[in-house]
């Protein structure tokens, strides 16, 4: 039959006992969720004896931890229950000290059930009335709702930069993960990198991090990972780190409820190029099927403080003439630290002697900048402010590149 409520699928052997329903009290229906309760009710067409018990048998799915216990109410405050962890059976006997009539409903609680780490089909349970010989008595089965079980959660996650200095390329971030339960065989993992932070989206770097993907691994069921950039280098699939076995934390039969931890480094961040705090940074672990299977529910962490001024690691000016009051080029040859995108900024401030003219311009002359740049000459003719456009080449933010440009129409007093 089915239960018309819950839509639990019950049935029961020659009538004797029925269970009407199997229910989760808290309703967390994560796959592997922490450990939680499922409460049953059943009732007998017989009378249930002093000296009966009852024996429940889990689909192999479930888990059955050391610490599971019952709650049984209504009855007698001292009862027994063993647990059979490997054989994924709970035992409760000595729970009532009078007679249960046919036809009462009595309610218990399994306590500390790992749900299973299934998405549709959850298999059938059975219960037992026993006696006190163990003999069976009678018979009933029992099976969750197909689908009932929803994905899991990530418990824990951290992110650890190597450096954080504003600006600074490449830098290494270590990340820690912990699902509620195991990792499937073929799961990957998906991290979205906050909006200020990303891998520079250049095909050889994309290339060379992709390569060098996954430094002091633990967790895994593989020696190596593998990584795919995606989302213009701000999302980030690591793969491959269960290509060959799941995790066993939860199903090693030995009845504890240790979930595993990943931890992986990997190499060629960006970091933003403003001081400040940034966040969040995002995890969500995926099966085979693109199926989600644990996700990161908090919205304000982990997230990276970074702080001071980035400077150019390498200037070099050259002008043409050395004339007094001759007008001359003057040429920078730059390589960034904290990066150059469209719109920036650059203010040249040239030292005493020095003056631009009203028809001084700017020309890029390296193929990471355009043509022609727009610019400012201020008042007293000692200053630059320079608009910085970038290539249509090159439309994307520069770390550690040269980028050369020219003033023309320069005086040296």
């Amino acid at each position: 039959m089915i239960e018309t409520v819950t839509g639990m699928k019950v049935s029961s052997s020659a009538g004797i006992c029925q269970v009407q329903s199997v229910t989760i009290p808290d309703g967390d229906v994560r796959i592997y969720g922490k450990p939680t309760s499922y409460q049953f009710k059943m009732w007998c067409s017989h009378d249930f004896k002093t000296n009966f018990g009852i024996r429940i048998q889990f689909p192999d799915d479930f888990i059955i931890i050391d610490k599971s216990s019952c709650i049984f109410g209504g009855y007698n405050t001292r009862y027994y229950c063993q647990i059979f962890a490997s054989k994924k059976q709970i035992e409760i006997r000595d729970f009532t000290t009078t007679l249960i009539t046919a036809a009462t409903l009595f309610t218990f609680t399994v306590d500390s059930i790992i749900n299973p780490a299934n998405f549709t089909d959850t298999g059938k349970g059975s219960i037992y009335t026993i006696d006190d010989k163990q003999e069976v008595l009678d018979t009933g089965t029992w099976q969750m709702p197909q689908g009932l079980y929803k994905s899991g959660n990530i418990t824990a996650f951290s992110v650890t930069p190597s450096s954080t200095g504003v600006g600074d390329f490449p830098v290494k971030y270590s990340f820690k993960v912990t699902p509620n339960g195991d990792v499937f065989r073929y799961s990957y993992l998906v991290i979205d990198l906050p909006q200020a932070l990303y891998i520079p989206d250049d095909e050889s770097r994309v290339r060379r991090f992709e390569d060098k993907c996954g430094e002091n691994l633990f967790g895994f069921s593989n020696a190596l990972i593998s990584c795919v950039v995606a989302n213009g280098g701000r999302q980030i699939q690591i793969k491959d780190g269960f290509l060959y076995a799941d995790t066993k934390n939860l199903t090693d039969s030995d009845g504890l409820y240790f979930p595993p931890e990943l931890g992986f480094t990997l190499n060629g961040f960006a970091n933003p190029r403003e001081g400040g705090t940034f966040g969040p940074f995002n995890v969500s672990i995926y099966n085979k099927w693109d199926k989600l299977l644990y996700n990161w529910q908090q919205k304000e962490g982990p997230s990276i403080r970074v702080s001071g001024i980035s400077a150019p690691s390498y200037i070099e000016a050259l002008y043409e003439t050395k004339q007094n009051g001759a007008l001359t080029y003057l040429e920078f040859l730059v390589t960034t630290t904290g990066g150059l995108g469209d719109s920036d900024k650059i203010i040249v401030k040239l030292p005493f002697g020095w003056q631009f003219t009203r028809e001084s311009k700017v020309l890029g002359r390296s193929n990471n900048l355009a043509n022609t740049l727009n610019s400012v000459i201020s008042v007293d003719q000692r200053q630059i402010e320079i608009t910085a456009k970038l290539s249509f080449i090159v439309q994307r933010r520069l770390e550690g590149e040269e980028s050369d440009f020219e003033r023309e129409e320069l005086r040296r007093m």
